[in-house]
């Protein structure tokens, strides 16, 4: 009932906004030094670590409070939170580009920028980013209808979308019958007390977290009440997959991919593979090192499509191409990514959080001391046994699930059990390896995001 108000999502919003606005100005006028500025440990530290931890329990609810979509929605509704009319006339998303692969390849983009081009160590760099975020958002409101840029190109967004079909909670229809027997749609299509789905989802017939932004629209304007927030088993949407895409499949699989590159990118084995690169090439630190990050992306592709290969050989399997397979068993990788994803976090999270309570009292760099925390001496992490164990359990908990999720993927292919076994064999053996690779990352000793 509190989300039916039309205020409620202005409620959350308000206080992200706020502290949007705090990141540009700390980061345009604010000190250069990344450790004194509290722009870079704000976005980089805070919000991209907790991201992970927030869609494992809550799912898209970033989307919820994103002060991108926010001021881009106050500005074309013109009005905080009553529900007006300026969203109609406006043309549709392009049919060629209703994809996510403007959202994969913002995604590298961004992966590159954080990580080769330095821009976690540069406040301003990093203030500029969300200018451009927040220029995306409005331009594409003010021209395309809906939220085409959260459905298609929102790099957050579609990261957060797939990782969220392992969120323990889902927003849903209450009892589906009814949506079966509503003749007039009002979720989808909207109505004077809510806008139609922003994201084009019918409520009656949503069977996974990916797409939507809970942005409370539906429940506000169903007329039957009959929009749930469900607290659920982890996993659910992988273990009960019923539709699949290729641009999510590789999405799936570049996560991976990345996920593990963030790792490796902070640990001197990577500069010294870059260096020799250098060497042999003569190419410049950059460039090696996109060449190297592009390598990252590309290699992961290609081996998985080979497993991919080796299970249509092992099962005997005329029936289905190694690109189908590929398509549908890519999924069973996100447990994986999801879950080296919080190992890796947990190290930020404990090695670099704790900045944030001495620079809120100087969040410019000027010397200030508003709080009385700016000269506090505070622990820097957790004990390193807790650290380890806490992360090894952390990556044998996404290996199990991996495992659960491809076994329901070959058995929803194969009818005969010992065919559905056999087709296990050559992914079973990649995901330990990956895991036993995540394991090596971890145990390396890493230089930290804004702690340079």
């Amino acid at each position: 009932r509190l989300a039916e108000a039309r205020g409620f999502q202005f409620s959350l919003q308000l206080p992200v906004v706020l502290l949007f606005v705090l990141i540009l100005a700390t980061g345009f006028l604010g000190t250069p030094d990344p450790t004194r500025n509290i722009a870079p440990v704000l976005t980089w530290t805070i919000w991209w670590t907790w991201l992970v931890f927030v869609i494992l329990f809550l799912g898209k609810a970033w989307c919820t409070v994103c002060p991108w979509m926010a001021i881009a929605d106050w500005i074309r509704n013109r009005s905080f939170w009553r529900r007006t009319h300026a969203d109609r006339g406006l043309r549709p998303w392009p049919r060629n580009l209703r994809n996510i692969w403007v959202a994969i390849g913002f995604f590298v983009l961004l992966t590159w920028l954080e990580l080769g081009f330095g821009v976690t160590a540069r406040p301003r760099l990093t203030a500029a980013l969300g200018i451009l975020m927040l220029m995306a958002a409005v331009g594409t409101m003010l021209v395309y209808e809906r939220k085409a840029f959260c459905r298609y190109a929102c790099l957050v967004g579609r990261v957060s979308g797939l990782y969220s079909m392992f969120s323990a909670s889902e927003l849903r229809a209450r009892d589906r019958s009814i949506c079966r027997t509503c003749a007039t749609k009002d979720c989808y299509h909207g109505n004077d007390r809510g806008y139609p789905c922003p994201t084009d989802q019918f409520i009656g017939a949503m069977d996974r977290n990916t797409y939507c932004i809970l942005c409370t629209e539906c429940i506000k304007s169903c007329p039957s009440r009959n929009i749930a927030w469900n607290l659920r088993p982890p996993g659910s949407d992988l273990m009960e997959l019923r539709r699949t895409r290729p641009d999510e499949a590789y999405l799936a699989v570049i996560l991976l991919a990345m996920s593990a590159f963030h790792g490796l990118s902070m640990t001197p084995t990577w500069d010294r593979m870059v260096s020799a690169l250098r060497a042999w090439s003569g190419f410049g630190e950059l460039a090696a090192f996109s060449i190297g990050m592009g390598a990252v992306i590309v290699v992961p592709i290609v081996l998985f499509l080979a497993v991919c290969q080796a299970m249509k050989w092992s099962a005997r399997d005329r029936e289905h191409s190694a690109a189908y397979l590929f398509m549908r068993f890519s999924y069973s990788l996100l447990p994986i990514a999801l879950f080296y994803h919080l190992a890796h976090n947990l190290q930020h999270m404990f090695s670099e959080g704790w900045r944030l309570v001495t620079i809120a009292s100087d969040p410019f760099g000027w010397g200030w001391n508003l709080f009385g925390t700016s000269g506090l001496e505070l622990s820097t992490g957790l004990p390193p046994e807790v650290a380890w164990w806490s992360q090894v359990a952390l990556i044998l908990i996404g290996h199990i699930f991996g495992i659960l999720i491809a076994h329901r993927i070959a058995a929803s292919l194969y009818a005969n059990r010992r065919t559905a076994t056999a087709s296990q064999i050559p992914i079973l053996i990649a995901m330990v390896l990956f895991s036993l690779q995540s394991l090596w990352l971890l145990a390396q000793p890493m230089v930290m995001r804004t702690a340079m």
